[in-house]
């Protein structure tokens, strides 16, 4: 409470510390609390200090916080125009240009008159609670209110999401432009740990996050807080060929092949051995066809009858293995695998798990091995050895094919000794992951029991 009446006294964008906005940051005006509950919904947020417009993907929103300097509006807004996603919030007039340049402008008029809200944080004005009815996906989980803080009033014809009970002044607004969006907002001190737990702001800023990756299961999110530099200019390139242009281009390619064809002669020569063949494979036809004594060298067989041959992979797995003298470890490594994948997901996503496509690429192992070391404790050098030991052992397991998989009559083949340190290895990350799990993802992710 008293830091809350130090923070009503000076506007957010006057803070004096060094630190606003920070990712790794546990302090009051640090972002360690949105950080968390990001990595626990599968998005990945990303601190930069350097806004490069050139380098900028449609696939990367962006997630820009009361920004000091003015921004570059025509290349933020072509961005967005063809398909970015960002989240701009705002505490002063470093974004004044941007909404000024929209086909319905934005004037921001600064912070709200006193009686704008009819409910306060501790009886202060500057900290006023704002309800948010209606319905929009930013709303979603019963985001009923903000808690603001020396907040920014819009004007505008267009719609807020979320306006001040008086004076016709908007919060938050939902912008639609060309196949991006700009979700628009007047505080950016409602993501930091200070504000999280008054009202729905940890609700509502999870709902951002969200709303900027779409409802993918894993997003990556460019961070811009402060004083960062801009440079270049935003270029989108050529755009993206239609299905109409695709099949343009494929029926033109057909239709040069067609000519080539239509324009090859064939020398007299190999026009006289292709009649010959055809001949040959004609009589061959006839007398396979037709009753009669077949000569001798037809009943010659590349293969078994296939009447003997195994009709199914499980007669041939059990063929193969009747074969062999030694016993066959693939069966064995591959329950390993499934059970040690089911544990560890359990564990670093609860139920909310992603898809499995690409969890044994190089980029989903680097991802699974960050969420590990996230849940685990311990000093920088046995983090490090902890998620260098679990990336060698997803890289040793990717060789390894599941259940589902034709298993003895795989390429690689297994021995005993590698099944043992194989379990040995997974024993131990799932040990680590038990015995020095965070409190905070062991509060947030349920413990799975033994199988």
């Amino acid at each position: 409470m008293l830091m809350l009446a130090f923070s009503s006294l000076v506007p957010a964008s006057l803070w004096a510390l060094p630190h606003d906005f920070e990712l790794e940051s546990r302090e009051w005006n640090g972002l360690s609390r949105l950080q968390d509950a990001a990595l626990d919904d599968g998005i990945m947020l990303r601190e930069l200090d350097s806004l490069d417009y050139s380098a900028l993907s449609v696939e990367r929103p962006l997630l820009i916080l009361a920004p000091e300097n003015a921004l570059q509006a025509e290349d933020l807004q072509q961005f967005v125009i063809h398909g970015g996603r960002v989240l701009l919030a705002v505490e002063n007039e470093a974004a004044d240009g941007l909404l000024e340049s929209l086909s319905e402008p934005i004037e921001r008029i600064g912070s709200p008159p006193d009686d704008a809200s009819s409910r306060y944080l501790n009886a202060n004005p500057k900290l006023p609670i704002v309800p948010s009815p209606g319905r929009h996906p930013l709303l979603d989980g019963e985001v009923q209110a903000l808690a603001a803080n020396h907040p920014q009033a819009f004007v505008s014809a267009l719609p807020p999401v979320i306006a001040f009970e008086r004076w016709e002044l908007g919060l938050v607004y939902d912008l639609s432009l060309g196949d991006g969006k700009l979700l628009l907002l007047g505080d950016a001190s409602v993501f930091i740990n200070l504000m999280q737990p008054f009202a729905n702001n940890a609700r509502f800023s999870l709902n951002a996050l969200r709303y900027l990756c779409e409802g993918r299961s894993i997003c990556h999110v460019d961070v811009y807080a402060g004083r960062f530099a801009q440079d270049h200019s935003f270029s989108a390139g050529p755009p993206p060929p239609t299905a109409a242009d695709r099949l343009e281009r494929a029926l033109a390619q057909l239709n040069r092949l067609a000519e080539s064809w239509s324009a090859w002669k064939p020398d007299e020569r190999l026009l006289r051995i292709m009649t010959f063949m055809l001949c040959i494979g004609l009589i061959l036809l006839g007398l396979t066809i037709f009753p009669m004594q077949s000569p001798a060298f037809l009943s010659y067989r590349l293969r078994p009858p296939a009447e003997r041959q195994p009709q199914s992979d499980f007669a041939r797995n059990v063929l193969e293995l009747s074969r062999r003298r030694q016993a066959s470890y693939n069966l064995p490594l591959a329950l390993l695998r499934d059970d040690f994948e089911r544990k560890l997901m359990f564990a670093l996503y609860g139920e909310q798990r992603p898809g499995s496509e690409h969890r044994y690429s190089a980029s989903g192992i680097a991802e699974l091995a960050h969420r590990f070391g996230q849940r685990i404790l311990g000093d920088e050098a046995e983090l490090r050895h902890q998620r260098a030991r679990l990336t060698a052992l997803l890289r040793e397991l990717a060789d390894i094919p599941s259940q589902s998989h034709l298993l003895i009559l795989h390429a690689k083949q297994w021995n005993r000794a590698d099944l043992l340190r194989l379990h040995a290895e997974a024993q131990a990350c799932l040990g680590a992951l038990e015995q020095g799990e965070r409190p905070s993802s062991a509060a947030s992710v349920p413990k799975e029991p033994r199988s």
